[in-house]
């Protein structure tokens, strides 16, 4: 068991202030190809997938990853309520050993996920990063220093 799991009941009360609509315009311009309207993109540690719902409405094609079972259940109860393009599609994979079905043209990290990764496993997940974003694609993500998570 993940110790996301027992929080995924509450998880979208716990980031009600969290602003999805700032983040989503952050990432999908840091993100942006030229040429590419719409991209297919990876939501790495994806939670609930507010975020990977929200850029999918935009039009791009989402595929979220993540190791909690029942965050899933709850990204993709709010995939099959949305409107889409292309419904995101969510996997329940540890992040290093991330296994996609093909290669995106972009994947993202939000809301500090990255901190939790174990430092053991940040290679390797780099390596599959690596392997799965297309030539040219990017990653973005954001962290917390280590001052703030101790505060």
């Amino acid at each position: 068991m993940n110790a996301y799991g027992p929080l995924a009941g509450c998880y979208d009360l716990l980031t009600g202030d969290v602003p999805y609509a700032a983040l989503a315009d952050f990432y999908e311009n840091a993100l942006a190809l030229p040429g590419r309207e719409r991209m297919t993109l990876l939501d790495l540690c994806c939670g609930t997938g507010t975020l990977a719902c929200m850029l999918a409405a935009r039009g791009h094609e989402l595929i979220g990853v993540d190791v909690s079972e029942e965050m899933l259940a709850l990204a993709q109860e709010k995939a099959e309520s949305g409107n889409f393009r292309v419904r995101p599609m969510f996997l329940c994979q540890e992040a290093a050993e991330l296994d996609l079905y093909g290669t995106v043209e972009g994947a993202y990290c939000s809301l500090d996920a990255l901190n939790y990764i174990p430092a053991g496993e940040l290679g390797e997940l780099v390596r599959r990063l690596h392997l799965f974003i297309e030539p040219g694609g990017k990653l973005a993500f954001d962290i917390q220093s280590p001052e703030r998570l101790r505060a």
